[in-house]
């Protein structure tokens, strides 16, 4: 007899004791039923979360008139919006009414910051819809251009919105770089 088969030869038989073994307790006629196989219990899993994203992190709110600070220790402040005519040669002055808003940057860390309007913001919601930003280079109301603002150090721009005729909740988001918490600011205008 080869190895192989004597291996084959005692694994069944281990099997067969196995199984007849199971079956002493029961009254059979001595015959040898069929192996049962108890297949292991289920395992429990972990509590479902989506791969590779952490739980999302309750979003603060400002209103205007408050400063925010982000964990980078970026700085936001938002004066209370007030009223603005545009001029004629505005771009995006197409609401009922327009604001103007000021908004002061300020870099609170120990790192100069890439200042970069483009990324920033603000995105404007008013009444559940996006408003209208308005440039308006006659009343110096542009993007202003990015720098590197060094610790300690702030920018104050404007920026204007074309909003409905009735008063309603505004939301102004600012994003300061790619990867940070949004500073959300909302108020009645």
């Amino acid at each position: 007899m080869t190895r192989t088969m004597l291996v084959a030869v005692c694994a069944a038989a281990a099997l067969l004791a196995g199984c007849a073994n199971s079956n002493s307790n029961s009254q059979s006629s001595g015959s040898i039923g069929p192996a049962l196989i108890t297949p292991p219990a289920p395992l429990t899993p972990p509590a479902a979360q989506p791969t590779g994203t952490q739980p999302p992190a309750t979003i603060q709110t400002a209103t205007f008139g408050q400063r925010y600070t982000l964990p980078s220790g970026i700085a936001i402040e938002v004066l209370q919006p007030e009223p603005f005519q545009p001029s004629r040669t505005a771009s995006g002055a197409d609401g009922a009414r327009a604001v103007l808003i000021t908004v002061t940057v300020v870099n609170e860390s120990a790192e100069p910051f890439d200042f970069n309007a483009f990324t920033l913001g603000p995105r404007a919601i008013h009444g559940g819809q996006a408003a209208e930003r308005i440039f308006d280079s006659a009343k110096k109301v542009e993007i202003p251009p990015g720098v590197k603002l060094l610790p300690g150090k702030s920018i104050t721009f404007r920026t204007a919105w074309a909003l409905q005729a009735e008063p309603a909740e505004m939301q102004l988001e600012f994003t300061p770089s790619h990867g940070d918490e949004p500073a959300i600011f909302i108020g009645t205008v």
